[in-house]
């Protein structure tokens, strides 16, 4: 039987509660505190209460939406654009950092770019309605398929549902004819990952970064990141 405790008794814990503190004593964090790359200098990598160093990943990350953000300033055709691919941008570091780290998607975040991706595309503003509901749809069933193939032959779980959820997600945003560049591309980018980080073939690997990777890039570099483009440049007279 199920239990619920009282909800007075749980603590709330999400993205946006509590506010920022420290992991290890707990404070909360004042707001010049939590100034991107600037705070983690002026604290000298530390926590200012009990001086326990702070993890490095909070500055790539921060150092990484700055990078990510002027890209998408640069490749925006206008203030909607750009909202947009804002938008997209943080959604997508959010979700990578995650599954980075946990192995772990959550629903909520997923949920939000799939729908976002749907609300944007109302307007077809990167692709019609119908290509974002149609990559939203195969999105997930073909890493749905693919997992389930790979159950069947191997009795091993390739990919987390958390992943399909994703694929879809990003079909949203893209459309359904650049799924296979979205996947392809990603492919390449989790080898990359593993063979730079020396895993083995029975470890597990994140896939949410790469497809993450994937879909910001051939967001703002659509026609760069083409199979149809690359076959050309390869076997094209």
């Amino acid at each position: 039987m199920l239990q619920f405790k009282n909800p007075s008794e749980v603590k709330i814990f999400n993205l946006a509660l509590p506010r920022s503190h420290c992991v290890k004593c707990q404070k909360q964090l004042a707001w010049w505190h939590n100034i991107p790359v600037l705070s983690y200098g002026f604290l000298s990598g530390k926590c200012y209460y009990c001086h326990a160093k702070i993890s490095w990943r909070y500055l790539v990350v921060e150092i990484a939406y700055i990078a990510m953000a002027l890209l998408c300033y640069f490749c925006s055709n206008g203030f909607i654009e750009f909202t947009a691919y804002i938008l997209f941008t943080s959604l997508i570091l959010v979700i990578a950092a995650i599954d980075l780290e946990t192995m772990l998607i959550p629903d909520i975040l997923n949920y939000l770019l799939m729908w976002s991706g749907m609300l944007i595309n109302s307007k077809e503003l990167i692709c019609s309605l119908k290509e974002s509901v149609f990559g939203c749809v195969f999105g997930y069933l073909i890493l749905w398929g693919a997992y389930k193939l790979i159950l069947y032959t191997t009795k091993k779980h390739g990919f987390g549902y958390g992943d399909f959820k994703l694929l879809a997600a990003l079909g949203a945003w893209l459309g359904v004819f650049k799924l296979f560049n979205v996947l392809f591309l990603a492919s390449i980018i989790g080898l990359l990952y593993a063979l730079i980080t020396c895993k083995k073939m029975h470890e597990p690997l994140p896939f949410g970064p790469a497809l993450c990777s994937s879909g910001f890039l051939i967001l703002l570099f659509p026609h760069q990141f083409n199979l149809l483009h690359w076959g050309y440049l390869l076997f094209g007279t």
